[in-house]
């Protein structure tokens, strides 16, 4: 038969002084940033265990919340007294569902925050069988709550007798979990900054005009939910034009939400998106689930919320400073507040998130208008060139008509000049498909392009033409492109600025390098200045830089001018 031991009032009073003691040394451990709260865990139970003077202490942490409404848990840390069973090893304590063991009382009132504490024989039946199988005879427990959700509990057992635990002994057993939960969350915080420093520099890094403006958008929802607490995260873009939704970009919210979404935009409803993007300012709706259930002008997204995990959303406009391009929605579960710092890391990636809508617009500009200057360049050499060979070919047909009555010794003349015109506007008119069909550059090869290329400017230009081209080079056909088009610059440049009469065009292999060498005798320039307006040699170095070029110009004003582009091939 056991014993049943309470402490007198003083005896209570110095027990308590020593749990709190026990505290102090390990919030002093916790507030060590050179180990992780888990590292000092150990530590800090046997410093309790020796102020309680109890059999065993240990620590759970809870790890899964079933729709049911069953939670689970773990041990994570144990002590135990010499002599004493461990129940480290206990199959059912390593993966514990409280109610299907018999504790979901304990559930409720771990959840209130309160403590669960007596002698074993006066528990429920029900509870009374783990406790026995533990060789439980008096046990106290006290909930862990971090940032408002119950995270855990820290346990001791007293196995050798019955033990009453005062109040003032729960009370500094109460301090020791908030010390705990206080470590926790501040390493929850520390990884949480590390997690959105990460998180900045991943999406800075992929912030790219070479991937569509939907993959990015869709990447930075996913890395608002990875690196904050919301269960989902939309970004929704504003047109410019018609000040309506232009697109919805998200992750984690259920299907048929964007169109939802659109429908409201469409019957102009006051959303919070819509409220916070007009206002240009930021807005929390902690209850923004009930919102929508409650009120029918949210009618189509009502039918979603059964399906949704959040009750809370923030919205970010993207970039207020200068534009109203639409918002960052982010949703999140619920008890959670939004802190400080993690608005500050939203602004941020909303600013990035302006920041590619900004460039894709801005490089869809580019590309039109590039488009069409290239229409109009086009148009231009067709009329320049094709235009006035097909005039001549005209022109030449009707002269041999006009002297056919002289004899075949007549036509001899005007057909030379009729076959040279139609010789001409062929190589003209190729060179020009081509570049309409850049991918044929693939199926010719660049040694073809480049032939081509140079008998166009033979023919239209009446430069003396020397070309060396070698065999096909082993390149990758991203980089023939740019050397076709570093070619087609040089030659372009040769014909507008130089005033050459003869140009000089090799290709060829030399030491494992391909050499690229264009040499004009025209009137020469310096390389070294700046031409502003003329973005030909720029261009002709970043093409060279994209594929790993070295590019180089030697010219002096009367001296004509040399290119040399080389790459390495295999």
């Amino acid at each position: 038969m056991t014993s049943l031991r309470g402490a007198t009032p003083d005896e209570a009073l110095a027990r308590r002084g020593a749990i709190l003691e026990a505290v102090r040394l390990a919030a002093e451990s916790f507030l060590d940033p050179a180990e992780p709260w888990e590292a000092k865990m150990p530590q800090a139970l046997i410093g309790l265990a020796q102020a309680t003077g109890t059999s065993r202490v240990y620590l759970f942490e809870n790890y899964r919340w079933d729709g049911d409404g069953e939670v689970w848990a773990t041990q994570r840390f144990e002590w135990a007294a010499p002599g004493v069973r461990s129940i480290a090893d206990d199959p059912t304590l390593l993966a514990m569902p409280y109610r299907g063991i018999g504790f979901g009382r304990w559930v409720e009132r771990f959840q209130r925050g309160e403590t669960v504490h007596g002698l074993r024989r006066d528990f429920r039946p029900v509870e009374q069988v783990q406790l026995t199988a533990d060789e439980t005879l008096s046990i106290a427990v006290v909930p862990i709550t971090v940032e408002g959700r119950w995270w855990g509990m820290i346990g001791f057992d007293e196995c050798a007798f019955e033990r009453v635990w005062t109040e003032a002994e729960l009370d500094a057993l109460r301090a020791a979990a908030s010390t705990i939960a206080t470590a926790i969350r501040a390493s929850r915080a520390e990884e949480a900054l590390r997690g959105r420093v990460r998180a900045l520099a991943a999406v800075a890094e992929s912030l790219t005009v070479d991937q569509p403006l939907a993959t990015t958008l869709s990447r930075l929802a996913a890395t608002v939910v990875e690196a904050s607490r919301a269960t989902a995260c939309s970004v929704q873009l504003v047109d410019p034009a018609t000040e309506g939704l232009e697109s919805v970009h998200h992750h984690g919210l259920p299907d048929g939400y964007p169109e939802a979404l659109a429908e409201l935009w469409r019957s102009d409803v006051e959303t919070p998106i819509v409220t916070a993007v007009r206002r240009q300012e930021s807005l929390w709706v902690p209850d923004a689930r009930d919102m929508v259930l409650a009120d029918d002008v949210f009618g189509p997204l009502q039918p979603l919320m059964p399906l949704v995990e959040w009750t809370g959303m923030l919205v970010v406009p993207l970039d207020p400073q200068r534009r109203n391009l639409g918002g960052l929605c982010v949703y999140y579960p619920p008890g959670v507040e939004v802190d400080d710092g993690e608005r500050a890391f939203l602004r941020a990636l909303a600013d990035q998130a302006a920041a590619a809508v900004e460039n894709a617009r801005l490089y869809t500009a580019v590309q039109r208008s590039a488009a069409l200057e290239e229409r109009q360049r086009l148009a231009r050499e067709l009329h320049d060139s094709v235009s006035q060979a097909l005039y001549g070919i005209a022109l030449g047909a009707k002269t041999a008509r006009q002297v056919v009555d002289r004899g075949p010794e007549a036509l001899v003349e005007p057909l030379d000049y009729v076959v040279g015109l139609a010789e001409a506007g062929l190589a003209e008119m190729r060179a020009l498909i081509f570049e309409l069909r850049p991918e044929a550059l693939e199926a010719e090869g660049l040694v073809a392009a480049l032939d081509r290329q140079l008998r166009a400017v033979r023919a239209r230009h009446q430069i003396d033409v020397t070309a060396a081209l070698g065999p096909e080079p082993d390149l990758p056909i991203a980089t023939k492109e740019a050397l076709y088009r570093i070619a087609q610059e040089a030659l372009h440049n040769v014909v507008k600025h130089a005033d050459a009469t003869a140009v000089t065009v090799t290709l060829g292999v030399d030491g494992g390098r391909l050499a690229l060498v264009i040499v004009d005798d025209g009137v020469g320039f310096d390389p070294t200045a700046d031409y502003p307006g003329h973005l030909g040699l720029r261009s002709m170095r970043e093409r060279a830089v994209g594929v790993g070029a070295e590019l180089g110009f030697t010219s002096a004003p009367g001296e004509g001018a040399r290119l040399e582009v080389r790459i390495a091939c295999g």
